[in-house]
């Protein structure tokens, strides 16, 4: 196992399966508990589908988002493609955001519903690099974007993890080899703090 955090979730699948490594509040007020096992089943669904949509390692990846389950596991998938998260509050105002997403040089950004996605969509203009945008609770149609550097591609979470689900159903092992190549040398996680832009 690798010397990462998904390496680290593999050794807790092994060691305690059944035992509960997540407990949330669910959007509709009642509790999602997933056990090491689940947890790690869903980060590898998702992984996988990331790999099929073109996440390609080392790329950094902004997550914008409220705390909830779905971050924990989005995270996790994003780390274990080899990739780069960076986590944005919500709260940040617009020109902030746009700043840092630019900053960062994010190519993908993960946003917990359609506000957020507007929000995004309204700035891609000065976000020459962003290429995708991966939504957790988009209910409505996809929305074409374009930038200056291209279109920018949305997905729905929901379709993503069914395809990295079909993926692994057919033998695909991307995520495994991306997760088992990352090294305690590569970078996690890019954070900014209050005042990054001073």
């Amino acid at each position: 196992m690798s010397p990462s955090l998904v390496g680290l979730l593999q050794e807790s699948v092994v060691k305690y399966p059944s035992l509960a490594a997540l407990k949330a509040r669910s959007p509709e007020g009642g509790q999602v508990i997933l056990t090491y096992a689940e947890l790690y089943t869903a980060v590898r669904e998702l992984g996988s589908g990331l790999v099929a949509v073109g996440l390609p390692a080392g790329r950094h990846v902004a997550l914008i988002g409220e705390n909830q389950w779905k971050w924990l596991v989005t995270d996790l998938a994003v780390l274990g493609c080899g990739a780069v998260d960076v986590p944005l509050s919500p709260r940040m105002g617009d020109r902030e955001l746009e700043y840092v997403l630019a900053h960062a040089e994010c190519e993908v950004a993960v946003v917990d519903g359609e506000a957020m996605l507007a929000r995004i969509a309204a700035m891609r203009r000065s976000l020459p690099k962003l290429r995708r945008i991966l939504c957790h609770d988009l209910a409505g149609p996809r929305p074409r974007l374009d930038s200056e550097g291209g279109r920018i591609l949305v997905h729905p979470w929901d379709e993503v993890v069914k395809k990295g689900r079909a993926r692994l159903a057919k033998g695909d092992r991307q995520f495994d080899l991306r997760a088992a190549a990352v090294t305690a040398a590569d970078t996690a996680t890019i954070v900014y703090t209050q005042g990054s832009r001073g």
